[in-house]
């Protein structure tokens, strides 16, 4: 293995070890607001555009039509999203974010860049430049996650 391929693999398995150190915390979080990570996902998804039919909702959260239509009426019956015709062609359901579901989106947004930035702050001038500057490497990789396990 070559010296590139063993830091690879020590920088891989860190953000991996890092990602199960959080999930306790996100898990019980999403236990307190009753809230499933594909709920999550769909109202993350939504908070970036104005309007989506539910295929693209489907499609960001990585599951199939019929579950993505179950996540979408927990959050109309939540009155965290709204349906409704799409102009241009009335088969199509628009999905929208509520005022309340808005309002709720942006509060997880908020928590997350708090802790985002605690964690940051232990970093120097000199490495936050380099992260985000490997952030914007990494944000162009063209890399393609597969919806399933293997």
């Amino acid at each position: 293995m070559t010296d590139r391929e063993e830091l690879l693999a020590r920088v891989v398995e860190h953000e991996i070890a890092s990602a199960k150190e959080g999930m306790p915390h996100h898990a019980a979080m999403m236990v307190e607001l009753n809230m499933t990570p594909q709920q999550m996902c769909a109202l993350m998804t939504l908070e970036s555009h104005d309007a989506l039919p539910t295929s693209a909702v489907c499609e960001a959260v990585g599951v199939k039509p019929n579950v993505a239509s179950g996540i979408v009426q927990r959050l109309v019956d939540r009155g965290y999203i709204s349906r409704e015709e799409s102009p241009e062609d009335r088969r199509v359901r628009l999905l929208h974010l509520t005022a309340e579901g808005r309002q709720f989106a942006q509060a997880m947004t908020a928590d997350l860049r708090d802790l985002k930035r605690r964690q940051f702050a232990a970093l120097s001038d000199e490495q936050l430049e380099q992260l985000y500057e490997i952030q914007l490497t990494l944000a162009h990789a063209d890399v393609s996650m597969p919806v399933t396990m293997r």
